[in-house]
């Protein structure tokens, strides 16, 4: 287990200091790109700088569940030869939003193992499962198909303002929010339980989250917050550090993530 920065992403520092201590076998990584609650990204490239130092080979696997179509997008998630990616996961259920659990696997041709011919299908078989629902790969196509890359780009960009907007809204109310500049996802400290049982929130410990998934509304935000803003008295916002103070992350620590769910209201 590494240890993550306090907003979510990977330490690095502590990366280094177990490889080190393993530099005698392969290594393989389980990067994120989009961690549960917050949607901090790993870099890849300091991942595999690290494997180069201590001269360990490794395979670089990257969870892209959430945010991997995004920030493919984006440009910022490769998966040229200077990423060192070697495999990535991404769903079809999330941002895509396919109504059934799927998902997709990259892996490069380098790091697959020799499969035998099926002679009934006169194929090669190099799945683990073997058989896949067909179904759930003609609703990705249908997914992928009817948007399109810029149809996804307006997604992407219209669940980011929705989760700017989030912040800005939880912030004005006295709740200290705050969200990666990528991410669809809005950390907040934990509501009281009155609000948690009206709205189902993943929430971890004194951490919660809200995810502005494509579909999310800005009146389905006003009610929350209205919620949120009626259940709690008002906050006292710290003061901003003036430039010559540290400047130190002030994101709350993350602790061990929680299972991720968009904002969904329940029925009454």
């Amino acid at each position: 287990m590494i240890k993550a920065q306090p907003d979510g992403e990977m330490d690095y520092t502590h990366l280094a200091a177990q490889v080190r201590r393993r530099r005698r076998w392969p290594a393989i990584v389980v990067a994120t790109a989009g961690t549960t609650m917050t949607e901090a990204v790993d870099d890849t490239t300091r991942i595999r700088a690290v494997l180069d130092e201590y001269g360990v080979d490794g395979h670089l696997h990257v969870d892209a569940a959430l945010s991997g179509i995004p920030l493919a997008l984006d440009g910022r998630l490769r998966l040229d030869d200077a990423a060192g990616i070697s495999s990535i996961a991404i769903s079809g259920h999330k941002f895509l939003s396919v109504p059934t659990p799927c998902g997709v696997v990259l892996i490069r041709d380098s790091a697959r193992t020799h499969a035998s011919p099926v002679a009934y299908t006169a194929t090669l078989d190099t799945t683990i499962t073997g058989s896949r629902c067909g179904l759930a790969a003609a609703l990705l196509w249908h997914a992928i198909a009817t948007q399109g890359r810029e149809g996804h780009r307006w997604r992407a960009t219209e669940a980011r303002r929705l989760a700017a907007y989030t912040a800005d809204q939880l912030t004005q109310i006295g709740w200290r929010a705050w969200r990666h500049p990528h991410a669809f996802t809005v950390v907040l400290p934990t509501p009281p339980e009155p609000v948690r049982k009206k709205w189902l929130l993943a929430t971890d410990g004194d951490t919660s989250h809200i995810i502005c998934m494509p579909g999310i509304t800005h009146g389905q935000i006003d009610a929350f917050v209205a919620d949120l803003a009626a259940a709690t008295p008002p906050r006292r916002i710290p003061r901003t550090r003036p430039a010559s103070e540290s400047r130190t992350s002030t994101s709350p620590q993350v602790p061990v993530p929680a299972p991720s769910t968009a904002l969904r209201r329940q029925p009454s």
